[in-house]
Formats: structure tokens, C-alpha cells, sequence
């Protein structure tokens, strides 16, 4: 991990000596599992301190967390060393128990996470609340997405699960579900109130808003012009992953897998 730092600040290095980048550009470190805080003594806090130490000013961390292994002492870790985290909750109790169970326990993962999220938020008032949605409990999207802003996130991210097989009912069911937040967020601007900000919904409204404002200034823009942005996952040109043993992958979400048969 210590040699992945030293890579990954050393080629930054490199970079802004070419001037192919900002001279106050700083490398980025976000711990990702499995769970990083399972390791918390191991990799969490050595690696942030021996960051810090080597390259003071260079280094960005970040985290993302499923939370149940959180505690004030560890939050307010991550706040004296800026460690920004990621909140990986997938909604209400119902859905939480549903799709995130406690391995070979009847321990509620809710129940974990819940009496932290508070101070959690006091100190990173911008935590992304990141939902993971399956089919079995998508129609209580909108519900959590409710939930998230009840709490006081400021953002949420919800994806479906990709390594399930939706099915049609699946898909209509999400569709509604979608429907009813985008009526939702159109609402509360309608009344003069900022919902909770949905990334997938925001970016929607923005790539529309600037074909209109770029077809205002120029004839020729028209709807099959319009650029869409997607998502890539950096696949080795914003971002790279180290695994546990110590391979480098394009993505973050492939650290763990067997790539020979994909």
C-alpha cells in the first residue's frame, strides 16, 4: 500500500513538471473494499499517517464505508485528517436488513450504522448517501430516497444492482419508482425548496439545459448533436486500483475479481 502511494504521487510528480497538469493538483487515495474499516488499524491508519508524513500537502484521502464498523472516535479520525468518506447504505431499515444482512448473525446492519449517521453528518455535512438498488426492493426507491433526505444528506447516489437479472416487472417497477422522485425534485423547486441533490437526475438537467443554452448561440446545435456524458469508471485514464495483491487495475470494482475470463 506504502509502494502504491509512492507510485501514484511520484507519476503526479512527473506530471506537473511537464506542466500536463496544475502545479497544486494533488493525488487522490480513497480506501475501498470488501470493507477498509475492517482493517482500520492495519491499513486505515498507518497508510493516512505515512501519507501525511512523506508527501504533507500532496495527498487527498477519501473512504467509502458501509458504516457499521464506524464509532465517534473513528469519525472524528477521519475529520482531523480530512479523510472524506462515502456512505454506502442502501436505505430505510426494511431495504438495509434486506439487502445488506449481517453475515451468520441476526444483527440488524441498520441498527449499526443508524445512531452514528448524525454525527457522521456533523462533521461531513457533504456525505454522499450511495444506495445500491436491487429488485427485490426497488419499489421502496422512492421511499429511501425520502428517507436519505430526512436524515439530512445533501446528495445521494442510487445505481441498480448489475450482477442481478431484471426482469420486466423489475424494470416498470423502477421506472414509477424513478418517476416519482423526478416529480418530486420538480416540485420542490416549483415551491422554492432544494431537494436533495440526485446525481443521475442533476446531470440529466444539466446535459439538457446546456443544449439549450449552446443552440441559443449557435443554429446548427439540434437534438442529435446533443452529447451525452457516461460513466467509465476511469478505466485507467482518471484513476487506477491497487488490489490486495498489489495488481493494478482501471477500476475500482474489479479489484477483487478473477479479469482472465472477462
Amino acid at each position: 500500500a506504502k509502494s502504491a502511494i509512492d507510485y501514484f504521487v511520484g507519476n503526479l510528480r512527473i506530471q506537473k513538471e511537464k506542466k500536463w497538469i496544475k502545479s497544486d493538483q494533488k493525488s487522490r487515495v480513497s480506501f475501498f473494499g470488501g470493507e477498509p474499516t475492517i482493517l482500520w488499524d492495519e491499513i486505515i491508519v498507518p497508510l493516512t499517517l505515512y501519507g501525511e508524513e512523506k508527501y504533507p500537502g500532496e495527498i487527498s484521502f477519501g473512504m467509502t464505508t458501509n458504516g457499521t464498523l464506524l464509532n465517534k472516535e473513528r469519525i472524528d479520525f477521519l475529520k482531523k485528517h480530512n479523510i472524506g468518506p462515502l456512505l454506502s447504505i442502501d436505505g430505510a431499515k426494511k431495504t438495509q436488513d434486506y439487502n445488506r444482512p449481517c453475515n451468520g448473525s441476526d444483527t440488524s446492519s441498520f441498527d449499526l450504522i443508524y445512531p452514528n449517521i448524525h454525527y457522521l453528518l456533523q462533521q461531513f455535512p457533504n456525505t454522499t448517501f450511495r444506495s445500491t438498488i436491487t429488485q427485490h426492493t426497488a419499489s421502496y426507491t422512492f421511499e429511501n430516497y425520502v428517507f436519505a433526505e430526512t436524515l439530512g444528506f445533501k446528495s445521494i447516489f442510487m445505481i441498480p444492482n448489475s450482477r442481478e437479472n431484471w426482469d420486466k416487472n423489475g424494470l416498470a417497477v423502477l421506472k414509477e419508482e424513478l418517476e416519482k422522485i423526478y416529480w418530486y425534485i420538480a416540485n420542490k423547486f416549483c415551491t422554492g425548496k432544494f431537494p436533495i441533490g440526485f446525481k443521475p437526475i442533476e446531470d440529466s438537467f444539466k446535459n439538457v439545459l446546456n443544449h439549450d443554452i449552446l443552440a441559443l448561440k449557435d443554429k446548427k446545435i439540434n437534438s442529435t448533436t446533443c452529447q451525452r456524458n457516461f460513466y467509465r469508471c476511469g478505466l485507467g485514464t482518471t484513476t487506477g486500483s491497487i488490489g490486495y495483491d498489489g495488481k493494478i487495475y482501471g477500476c475500482q470494482e474489479q479489484n477483487s475479481k478473477d479479469l482472465k475470463n472477462i
